[in-house]
C-alpha cells in the first residue's frame, strides 16, 4: 500500500490538469489544422476555373463545407439595376431562389451588401432585417444566418451567406473568420472570371467581325508566324499544305517590311491558287517599349480587278493603234492615188466604227451618263433611226417592219433623244449582222403601263442559252473585241444608256429562231 500525503495529491491533480490542457490544445490545434487545410483547399479550388458559373458553384459548395451549413447562397449586385441577384444557390429549392431579385439593402444579405460588414444572426426571427418572403418562396426554414460581404479593391460586389449550421449547432466567430477568408479570395476570383468573360466576349465579337469580312485578315506574332486567320484569307491561300511556299514568302516579306516605321501596302502574287494577286496592308503592332509584338495584314483579292484593268488597257491600246494605222494607210493611199472613193468610204466607216467603240467604252467607264433630256413625241426619233439603216436593210433584202400606233407615235416622252436614236440604231445594225438575206426584223413601239416600251425582234440565227447571261456584261464584250474585230460593245452600251434613263433591258433568244430585245423605260422624270 502506498500512502499519499497532501503534497503528493496536489502534484497528481496538477499533472492531470496539465494533461487535460495539453489534450485540449492538441485537439484545438488539430481542428485548426483541419480548418486551415480545408480553407487552403477551398481557395485552391477557386483557381481551377475561369468559368463564372462553375466558380460560383465552387464558392457555395466550399462555404457550406467550411461552416457545416445546411444551405448557402451568393448574391451579386447588378450594376445596371443596383439589385441583388442570387446567382447560385446550394440546398433545396435552389432554382426558386435564383429567380429572386432584391433591392440593395433588403434582407440580411442586402444589408451586408450595402454596409460591407459581416453579420452573424443566431435567431433570425428576432432580427428585423430578416426578409421572410425569401423563406416563403423557397419553402426553406431559416433559423440562423452567417453572411459576409464580397469585397474587391473597387468596393462591395455582393454577399455570401450560409444558413443553419447542421445538427442544431450555432455559427460562431470561428465560422465567421473562415467565411470572411474564403469570401476575400472568392471576390477576387469572381472579378477575374468576370474580366475573363468580358475579354472572351470581346474576342469572340472581334473574331465574328473578322470572319464576316470579305477582305482576308492575318494576324502574326512577333516572329511573324501566323496565329490567326479568317475564312477569306484561308480561301486566298487555298489548301494550306500546298501553299506553304506562299506562306513562307509572306513571312519573309512581313519581316522585311516591319523595319519601316509606318504602315505599308504591297501586292503579293501567289503560286497557288495560280496567279492570284493580293493587295495587302500591313500594320505593325508594338509594345510599350516600341518592340514589335506582331502584325495585322488585311488582304484583298484583286486578281479580277487587275485582269479587268489589263483588258481595258489592251482594248484602248488596240483601238488607238487600229485607228492610227487605218488613218496612216488612208493618207498614203490618197497621196499615191491608189484608192477609189468606195475604198475611202469603207475605211472611213471602219474608222468611225472604232471611234464609236472608244466613245462607248469611255462613257461606260466614266460612270452614270449625264443625259440631255427634252420633252417631245417619240415618233420622229424612231423615224430617224429607221432611216439611217434603211439602205443597209435594202442592200441585204431584209424586211423591216414597224408597229407604232398613231397615239403612241405622237406620245410625249422626256428622254435624251440622241441617245435613244443611237441605241435603236445599234440594235438594228446588230440585226443586219445576224439575219440572213430575205429575213425579217420587227420594231414595235408601245405604251405599257405608262412606260415606253421598244421591242426589236428578228428571225436570225439566235443566241446560245449559255451565252445569254453574258450579253449585257461589259467585260465579256471587251474580251470579245480583243479576240475578234467583228465583236461589238453595243449591247453593253445599250444597257448603260437604258439604265441611265431608269429603264431595263431584257433579251430572249433561241438558236435557229431569232432574238428579241425589249427595252422599257419611264416616259417622264419622276
Amino acid at each position: 500500500m502506498v500512502l499519499l500525503n497532501d503534497n503528493s495529491i496536489g502534484s497528481v491533480n496538477c499533472d492531470v490538469s496539465v494533461a487535460e490542457q495539453i489534450n485540449k490544445l492538441t485537439k484545438e490545434l488539430e481542428a485548426a489544422r483541419k480548418e486551415s487545410g480545408a480553407l487552403m483547399n477551398a481557395c485552391a479550388l477557386l483557381n481551377t476555373t475561369l468559368d463564372l458559373q462553375k466558380l460560383l458553384e465552387i464558392i457555395l459548395q466550399q462555404s457550406a463545407v467550411l461552416t457545416s451549413a445546411e444551405a448557402s447562397s451568393l448574391a451579386l449586385i447588378d450594376q445596371k439595376t443596383d439589385e441583388l441577384c442570387f446567382e447560385v444557390v446550394v440546398g433545396e429549392k435552389k432554382d426558386i431562389l435564383k429567380e429572386i431579385r432584391l433591392p440593395k439593402g433588403t434582407g440580411i444579405i442586402g444589408w451586408v451588401s450595402l454596409k460591407g460588414e459581416p453579420l452573424l444572426i443566431e435567431d433570425v426571427s428576432k432580427d428585423s432585417r430578416f426578409y421572410q418572403k425569401v423563406d416563403e418562396k423557397s419553402q426553406f426554414k431559416t433559423t440562423s444566418i452567417l453572411c459576409v460581404p464580397l469585397k474587391t479593391k473597387d468596393g462591395t460586389i455582393g454577399a455570401l451567406e450560409v444558413l443553419n449550421k447542421v445538427e442544431g449547432e450555432k455559427f460562431d466567430s470561428n465560422d465567421q473568420s473562415l467565411l470572411m477568408a474564403l469570401a476575400s479570395q472568392a471576390a477576387m476570383a469572381i472579378e477575374n472570371a468576370r474580366l475573363y468573360k468580358s475579354v472572351l466576349e470581346e474576342r469572340n465579337k472581334i473574331v465574328s467581325i473578322v470572319n464576316s469580312m470579305g477582305d482576308g485578315i492575318i494576324v502574326t506574332n512577333e516572329n511573324f508566324d501566323i496565329v490567326l486567320t479568317n475564312p477569306a484569307s484561308e480561301a486566298a491561300f487555298g489548301d494550306k499544305a500546298s501553299s506553304f511556299e506562299d506562306v513562307f514568302k509572306l513571312k519573309i516579306i512581313l519581316s522585311e517590311l516591319s523595319q519601316l516605321k509606318s504602315d505599308t501596302t504591297f501586292d503579293l502574287v501567289l503560286m497557288k491558287p495560280e496567279n492570284t494577286i493580293l493587295s495587302n496592308k500591313m500594320t505593325v503592332l508594338r509594345g510599350a517599349d516600341n518592340e514589335i509584338t506582331g502584325s495585322i495584314v488585311s488582304m484583298r483579292n484583286i486578281t479580277d480587278l487587275k485582269h479587268r484593268e489589263n483588258i481595258r488597257a489592251q482594248f484602248t491600246s488596240m483601238m488607238n493603234y487600229k485607228i492610227s494605222d487605218q488613218i496612216q494607210r488612208l493618207r498614203e493611199s490618197l497621196k499615191n492615188n491608189e484608192i477609189s472613193s468606195d475604198g475611202v468610204k469603207c475605211i472611213a466607216e471602219s474608222i468611225e466604227e472604232k471611234v464609236n467603240k472608244l466613245i462607248q467604252f469611255s462613257e461606260m467607264e466614266s460612270g452614270p451618263l449625264r443625259l440631255d433630256r427634252s420633252l417631245g413625241s417619240i415618233g420622229p426619233v424612231i423615224d430617224s433611226a429607221l432611216e439611217s439603216v434603211r439602205d443597209k436593210y435594202a442592200f441585204k433584202r431584209i424586211k423591216l417592219n414597224t408597229v407604232c400606233e398613231s397615239d403612241v407615235y405622237g406620245m410625249d416622252v422626256e428622254v435624251d433623244r440622241d441617245r435613244i436614236k443611237t441605241i435603236l440604231c445599234l440594235l438594228l445594225n446588230n440585226c443586219i449582222k445576224y439575219v440572213s438575206s430575205e429575213g425579217r426584223v420587227d420594231v414595235k413601239i408601245a405604251n405599257v403601263s405608262e412606260m415606253l416600251e421598244i421591242t426589236v425582234k428578228d428571225d436570225g440565227i439566235g443566241i446560245k442559252e449559255e451565252v445569254l447571261p453574258k450579253l449585257l456584261d461589259k467585260q465579256y464584250h471587251l474580251e470579245n473585241v480583243l479576240n475578234s474585230s467583228e465583236a461589238s460593245l453595243s449591247l453593253a452600251y445599250i444597257k448603260h444608256v437604258v439604265e441611265a434613263h431608269g429603264g431595263t433591258i431584257k433579251i430572249n433568244s433561241e438558236v435557229g429562231k431569232g432574238t428579241e430585245v425589249i427595252i422599257t423605260m419611264p416616259k417622264f422624270i419622276h
